[in-house]
């Protein structure tokens, strides 16, 4: 069976989006499927992005190391990024750039769709109505799951009228609905009258020992310290809790190294690939963190972690997380918390515990493929 998944746009570089993107596919294959990834933009989306093309050339006819262009440094800091995008995950293009009509011919090469996850409900995020497949014609038999698609918070309380009647009627056409956040499960059983299911984020559909694999695979970030060190996954960053974790690495003896979703350390901006990303939080004292993946991924990965639910970015997704890993207890709610996590977080977290939800999760999301899917 040849799948389409529709989630966020890969180029944004964001690790977690891209590692789900990796994780759900590598689960589909698992269970025998052929799944590609749709790489294309949201026509809002994609004005800028074209001007930086037509700048590309104007910019290779100045001197070497000359930065003026917007976007240019983010460009080349990404090159890892994007080299694992190019390696490990399967895409294609369904929609061609300024319309949201899709190409028939690739349109017609898939035998089902996935949406999701990731935050694909969430508008200011995306283009809703396609993450509710609304190109597909109404009649079309071929399977539809969204597999944890998520609102990221109460967006859908926000919907206008029209948008709630038209996900009503698009989610109506869904073989398999489910979110990553029980109260987008919830709001679409209150509100549309559809039954929904809570599964687990795509990476959690794979085993510890297969993020293993791939960190043993790919190797160390050359900027990783040689000594020990708290690693800093802080997307929006404030001066307090810079202080407070660099006062925390040093009653801990670390070095702090900060790994940012715009920069980071190796060299002229150059940030790790997502795998190497992933070595550095496996390696690391402690993680702090506002990410919902890295949060997630330090639970994965068994390392000591402090997480900072992000307000502006979806709380509903952290405190859903800590509820199916049991690790409530690493959950930071001030700058002050995080020394009291990293002072005492074996007896605030139980590992046992969270292996068996880990356990449980799993097998719960590729049960729920394998129906959803007919595979």
């Amino acid at each position: 069976m040849k799948i389409l998944i529709r989630t966020l746009p890969l180029r944004r570089g964001n690790y977690g989006g891209i590692l789900q993107a990796w994780a759900l596919q590598q689960a589909l294959k698992d269970l025998g499927a052929d799944p590609f990834t749709d790489r294309s933009d949201r026509p809002a989306r994609l004005v800028p992005y074209t001007a930086r093309a037509v700048a590309r050339p104007v910019r290779n006819l100045l001197p070497s190391g000359l930065n003026i262009l917007p976007g240019d440094a983010r460009w080349r800091g990404d090159a890892r990024v994007r080299g694992f995008v190019h390696e490990e995950v399967a895409t294609t293009s369904l929609f061609p750039p300024y319309t949201r009509r899709p190409r028939a011919r690739v349109l017609k090469e898939f035998d089902a769709f996935v949406v999701g996850s990731d935050q694909v409900w969430r508008s200011a995020y995306g283009d809703v109505p396609s993450y509710l497949l609304d190109f597909l014609p109404e009649g079309d038999g071929r399977r539809k799951v969204a597999y944890a698609a998520s609102f990221g918070s109460t967006e859908a309380n926000a919907w206008s009228p029209q948008m709630v009647t038209t996900a009503s009627e698009l989610m109506g056409r869904f073989d398999g609905l489910s979110c990553r956040e029980e109260s987008g499960t919830r709001w679409i059983r209150e509100h549309l009258g559809l039954d929904a299911d809570t599964m687990p984020d795509p990476t959690l559909l794979l085993a510890p020992e297969r993020y293993e694999q791939l960190i043993r695979r790919t190797g160390a970030f050359r900027g990783t310290p040689a000594g020990q060190y708290v690693l800093a996954y802080v997307l929006d960053r404030s001066p307090e809790f810079s202080r407070v974790i660099q006062g925390v690495a040093d009653e801990m003896g670390a070095e702090v190294l900060e790994i940012g979703n715009a920069d980071g350390k190796g060299g002229a901006g150059t940030r790790p690939s997502p795998a190497e990303w992933l070595n550095l939080i496996a390696n690391a004292q402690l993680m702090v963190t506002d990410s919902f993946h890295g949060m997630l991924f330090a639970g994965v990965l068994n390392t000591p972690h402090a997480g900072i639910p992000n307000q502006s970015r979806g709380v509903d997704r952290f405190h859903s997380l800590a509820d199916l890993l049991a690790t409530r207890g690493a959950i930071a709610t001030d700058a002050a918390e995080v020394a009291a996590i990293a002072g005492d977080f074996g007896g605030r977290v139980d590992r046992a515990t969270t292996e068996q939800r880990l356990d449980a999760a799993r097998a719960a999301g590729l049960g729920f493929l394998r129906h959803s899917l007919s595979l």
